[in-house]
């Protein structure tokens, strides 16, 4: 950390030397309370940061989650927010839930920050103002120093109630065409975090190009920290609100909200929320509210709605906090589909509906024996064993669709410097298909824009194929037929020697998921649940049980995994 935070120190004192020299301002105030302020220099040209409620928790579903039967108000959860400057921490809205982290170098309250936080979190004494999450926990920090910030606050383990599982960042990059949808150093390095902290989920806004990089038509204006992997990035979409209830045809594009897809085709943004005209609080006073538009109202609602998610399962699982992937995977198949069927480059996955991910964290809590959340491993052991597939059978219900959503933390990929570069940034590639009773193998959403590279085909519908750039894959049966199903996960590809690769997987529209469980480990010394210094051997047993899984090989490649990941 010590380290981290002395090269940033060095950096920053680089660029401001260098601002001096040029005469480049160092903050650039502009209109509706947006603040720019300078990050770096890609050779002379400066790079700045820059910023980017009812009715987003009415669009959001986080209103049906605050009444009985759930009655979640984000107690017991603390989040992260990074921002321009910090948070009015005594407004009436948020006074007494509010930490300043860097008091020493931020020592401004900002409007912006001040706005955020209360769509997370506003407690509601002006009805119209009332945050996702009333009673969450913020700690707010400036933007900069955010990546050793991050390293030092994210979630690395399930137990580690002292670190924060979420995170809202809602600002972007003064971005030109050049910088349209390339996976270059900031959406690498943000990668490379992400994947060090497997319960640590970064929210980030889109940004509001749509309008401003025009070259594709609207497409492509993702810049920066928003294309990494393994975030959620928000877009933003009119209310879905209509009489007081929520509608999805209300639910339009906004003007300004940037879309996809990155150079590699991969599907950004991940969802998009409410981020028109959201009232919040303002820093003017502690009374003071204002209404903003943009993905830097979107990200809140959507981060905040994800704070309720975090606090059910805490709640159903004694404390423990879901996987980054886990929480990804689950609103992003829970959410409802907007534009083209299927993903798209504009709206991503849809519109986040935290009700519905609510009801599959409650059915998988209901019979663990037939769960709806499974992480996973795929693993090569030190000995050698090789686990790159894994199978999960079960009937369809006879009611619902099937479906079935796969998402995992993927290691950094190598920034890109050229424009249109059509190299994969995914370093480790999964497969999701489902069979069906009759043997027909059922496949993933892929774009169409993967492979033709034109501009025509980035507003294409998604079609059905193997997907080689996504590090999220969902497969859809809307009308299955009565019978057994087999969902299939593997690695194309090879992993070195103690390397295990974790995923996330959500499947409904099944009676039982799975019935053929993976082998249970029992770890004899010092008993189950302990923690083990890695490289620790550890005695262990299988029974038949495991036999499906590779037998005894089976329970080991689990104890590797175990002990190379925890």
């Amino acid at each position: 950390m010590a380290e981290m935070r002395a090269l940033e120190e060095r950096q920053r004192a680089a660029v401001l030397a260098k601002a001096k020299e040029l005469n480049v301002p160092l903050r650039i105030d502009g209109a509706g309370g947006n603040v720019s302020e300078l990050y770096d220099f890609r050779g002379d040209e400066p790079i700045y940061r820059k910023t980017l409620n009812v009715n987003a928790a009415i669009s959001s579903g986080a209103n049906l989650l605050n009444p009985a039967p759930y009655n979640l108000d984000g107690s017991g959860i603390r989040v992260g927010i990074w921002d321009q400057a910090r948070v009015r921490s005594t407004h009436q809205e948020l006074a007494g839930r509010v930490t300043i982290m860097d008091p020493g170098t931020s020592t401004t309250d900002s409007d912006h920050a001040t706005h955020v936080a209360g769509t997370v979190g506003a407690t509601g004494v002006v009805t119209n103002a009332k945050g996702m999450a009333s009673k969450v926990n913020i700690n707010s920090y400036d933007w900069n120093s955010d990546y050793t910030e991050m390293t030092s606050a994210g979630a690395a383990l399930a137990t580690d109630s002292s670190k924060i599982p979420l995170s809202n960042h809602s600002y972007g990059y003064n971005a030109t065409v050049n910088d349209m949808g390339v996976y270059n150093s900031e959406p690498s390095n943000t990668d490379a975090l992400a994947t060090s902290f497997p319960y640590y989920l970064i929210f980030w806004a889109a940004g509001n190009d749509q309008g401003n990089l025009t070259s594709q038509g609207g497409y492509q204006t993702i810049t920066y920290d928003a294309l990494a992997k393994n975030i959620m990035t928000v877009g933003a979409v009119q209310d879905a609100v209509s009489g007081g209830q929520r509608s999805l045809t209300n639910a339009s594009m906004t003007y300004f909200s940037s879309w996809g897809p990155c150079d590699d085709g991969r599907i950004k943004p991940d969802v998009v929320a409410n981020g028109w005209d959201l009232y919040s609080c303002s820093s003017s006073s502690d009374s003071s509210y204002t209404s903003y538009s943009g993905t830097s109202q979107a990200t809140p609602s959507a981060m905040g709605s994800a704070a309720l998610l975090e606090q059910l399962y805490a709640r159903q699982f004694s404390g423990q906090r879901m996987r980054a992937s886990t929480l990804k995977a689950l609103m992003i198949h829970t959410a409802d589909d907007l534009g083209n069927p299927g993903p798209d480059y504009q709206y991503g996955w849809g519109l986040i509906h935290v009700k519905a991910a609510a009801d599959v964290i409650l059915a998988h809590k209901a019979d663990t024996n037939r769960p709806k959340l499974i992480e996973g491993t795929l693993s090569r052991t030190v000995s050698g064993v090789k686990t790159y597939t894994k199978n999960y059978t079960f009937v369809w219900d006879g009611v619902s669709p099937i479906r079935a959503t796969l998402a995992w933390t993927d290691p950094a990929g190598s920034a890109q410097t050229l424009t249109d570069s059509r190299t994969p940034n995914l370093v480790r590639n999964l497969d999701l298909k489902i069979i069906s009773p009759n043997g027909t193998t059922n496949w993933p959403y892929v774009m169409p824009f993967v492979g033709a590279w034109t501009q025509a085909s980035m507003s294409l519908p998604a079609i059905r194929g193997k997907n080689n750039v996504d590090n999220v894959e969902q497969v859809y049966l809307e009308s299955p037929s009565a019978g057994t199903y087999t969902v299939s996960v593997a690695l194309d590809g090879t992993l070195n020697r103690g390397v295990a690769q974790v995923y996330s997987l959500i499947i409904t529209g099944g009676e039982g998921t799975p019935v053929n469980p993976a082998p249970t480990v029992a770890l004899t010394s010092p008993g189950n649940g302990a923690l083990f210094p890695k490289g620790t051997i550890v005695p262990i047993s299988a029974d038949a049980s495991d036999l499906s899984y590779g037998g005894v090989a089976g329970a080991v490649a689990k104890v590797e995994a175990y002990r190379d990941w925890e």
